[in-house]
This record gives C-alpha cells, structure tokens and sequence, in this order.
C-alpha cells in the first residue's frame, strides 16, 4: 500500500484559476493507457481503438465494481506502482554505472552528479505530471559524489537548473563565460555557503495553455514564501510555506485576505523581489507571446548558425565568442568518498528552475 497523500482529494478553494481546468488530475485525466488497462474482450474495431484513451468512471477489482473516491484511490495505487517501476529501472541503471566506475578504477576522480529537469507530482494536489510550481513540482532531486564532494551533507542553499552548466566548468577547470546567469556549486558541494549566494528563486512556464491545460505563470520563492502569477488571467496566488506547506491556503483569495496590511506588505515584497530576478535574468517577455516564438524552439532551428565541428569544450566556447573569467576554487579535496553511502553524498533539496521550464519536485531516495 502507498501512502495517500493528504491533498489526493484537494478540492481547489483559494486557488479557483488554474488549477481546476487543468487536465492531469489522478481522478480524472489518467487513462485506459495511462493505467496499464488491458481492454475487454468482445469490443468493436472502433471501440478497440478508442478504449486506451478513454477515462475510466469505474473499474472491477478483488471482486467489487470500484467508483469514486474508491477509483481514485485505485488509480492512485496503480499510477505509483508504475511510476515506481520506472525509478526502479534508473535507480539500477545508476547502480550499473556507480559500480563500473568502482571496478575500473575511475571512482577515484570522477565526479557523480544526478537530477533531472523537473520534479513530479505523485498524487500531491491530485495532480500527476509536472509544470505548475507548486512544491512538488518546483523541487529538483540533487544529489552529487566524488573527491572533493563533503559526505552526508543537505545543503539548505537555493540552487537552480542554470547552475549546473557553471559548476561542469568549473569542476573541469574552465573558465565560466560571462553570458551564464547561474553560479558554480563547487562551495556548496564542499560544505560551504558563500555569504552572497541567492536567497530566492525564479519560474516561468511560457506556454498557454500548455499540456495538459496548464496555464502560463510566472513566480518567486523564498525560504518561507511563493508568490505566483498567472498573467494571462492576472491572478495571484501567494502562500506562506513554513505554515502552509502544502499550498492549500491562497493568502490573496477573498477580500478580507487581500485587504489585511500584513498581507498587503508581503505582497509588495514579494512582487519587488519577482521584478527584481525578471531584471536580473533578462526576462524581457520576449516568449510570451506564442506567436513570436523562435521556429524549432526557443533555441531556434540552427539555420543561421555555423557548424563548428568536433572542438574540445574550451576551443568551442572561445570559438563562439565566450571569454569569461575562470572561476577558482574547483573542488579537489584528497578524501575519496562513494555515493550514495553515508559518506561523500552531497543531496540538494531545493533546487528550482530560474528560466522557462517545468521543473522541480523533492528528491527522492535512491536505492544504491
């Protein structure tokens, strides 16, 4: 049995927007495919081609025709069953490569970093999937091993998916060109946090609606705080995390909420503070609007540029015009540590996207 978790049958109340015409709910959106269904005997052509897609309203399990919350719960069970399968077959995938890197000898000075571009929502606000920046799905796994890593540790330190490009460069010894807007985490994997290092977080998702319905956003999290926009529906969406963990209570929803002064001053914080990040990452809005889009993605479809051919990383970037400073500091400490034992496993709890992505969810445990 699978834990439920406490928000599966969240009704939506402060957050009335987004959230309820989204179509990635557990009850209502996972499918005859989603579910591994097989389809009845005896079904018309027609119907055989339609079944996988179609939602089921009930479904007959251990000798009862499941319906409601009991179908729910079903689905719940038979969704994590499968997503659990699936970390299972990466969690030995990893295990294959940790222990080729012990047996040859390469765990001595290879450096092992996992995460993944978002985080997923297991039955948390009743969603599946990913996109939307409440915590499951804003929170990145991060977990990294290796000489010079510190063991055991959890930095509590915000860090972003434009970070890992600075912190590659830097472990290799490169310089870290200007243009990057994230920072090396070479301190943090040592156990250090420099005293500047950020103390919020920026998300945008561009697309509207995107999959699954989800509607564009753009937020800030601090360490106790989120403020959400939903720009195209100029809703808001502000939640105090250390009390609410779970963003059930919209502090803006109603009127009397909006006009509380303490709210109206967190508010105006966290809005400056938005504005604050859009200015530093150059987020002029030029992705917006759809229409505007680059053809083949936000990258382009290369058209316009020269192939440079096979280049060494540091003969590519000077090629393309990088010449930032080297960053110094990269981590090289004697002590060799193998992750993920207790020692040398540095785990990352909070990382979150700071340009357009559907990111970020909390990490998981891993079984190696």
């Amino acid at each position: 049995m699978f834990p439920e978790p406490e928000t599966l049958f969240d009704d939506y109340a402060t957050r009335p927007v987004a959230l309820p015409e989204n179509e990635q709910t557990i009850a209502r959106h996972l499918t005859n495919q989603d579910l591994n269904r097989n389809p009845p005997a005896g079904l018309s052509p027609e119907a055989t081609r339609t079944w996988p897609n179609t939602v089921p309203t009930e479904v007959a399990a251990g000798g009862h025709t499941l319906t409601g919350r009991e179908l729910v719960r079903w689905k719940y069970r038979r969704f994590m069953q499968d997503y659990l399968a699936c970390v299972q077959g990466v969690d030995d995938a990893v295990g294959t490569v940790l222990d080729y890197l012990e047996t040859s000898g390469l765990a001595e000075n290879t450096i092992v970093i996992y995460t993944t571009d978002n985080g997923w929502y297991m039955g948390e606000l009743g969603l599946y999937d990913k996109r939307f920046m409440y915590e499951p799905g804003l929170r990145v796994p991060l977990l990294a091993s290796g000489p010079g890593v510190a063991a055991g540790i959890t930095p509590e330190a915000f860090v972003a998916n434009i970070d890992l490009a600075p912190t590659f460069l830097d472990l290799a010894g490169l310089p870290v060109p200007e243009s990057m807007q994230g920072r090396s985490l070479v301190p943090l994997l040592r156990g250090e946090r420099p005293a500047d290092w950020r103390t919020s977080v920026y998300y945008r998702y561009y697309h509207d609606p995107g999959h699954h319905n989800t509607r564009a956003h753009v937020g800030v999290r601090t360490a106790t705080h989120k403020l959400t926009h939903y720009w195209k529906q100029d809703a808001w969406e502000l939640f105090d995390l250390a009390a609410d963990p779970h963003e059930q209570r919209n502090m803006l929803h109603g009127d009397a909420a909006a006009r509380s002064p303490e709210v109206a001053t967190l508010f105006a914080d966290l809005e400056a503070e938005l504005g604050r990040l859009r200015t530093l990452y150059a987020d002029d809005n030029r992705y917006a609007d759809p229409t505007t889009w680059p053809k083949g993605g936000v990258d382009g479809d290369g058209t316009d540029r020269t192939p440079l051919g096979v280049q060494s990383i540091a003969a590519a970037m000077a090629l393309a015009g990088h010449r930032g400073p080297a960053v110094s500091g990269t981590a090289s400490a004697p002590r060799r540590s193998r992750w993920p034992t207790t020692g040398g496993r540095a785990s990352a709890r909070r990382p979150a996207p700071a340009r357009d992505t559907h990111s970020a969810g909390p990490a998981r445990p891993m079984r190696r």
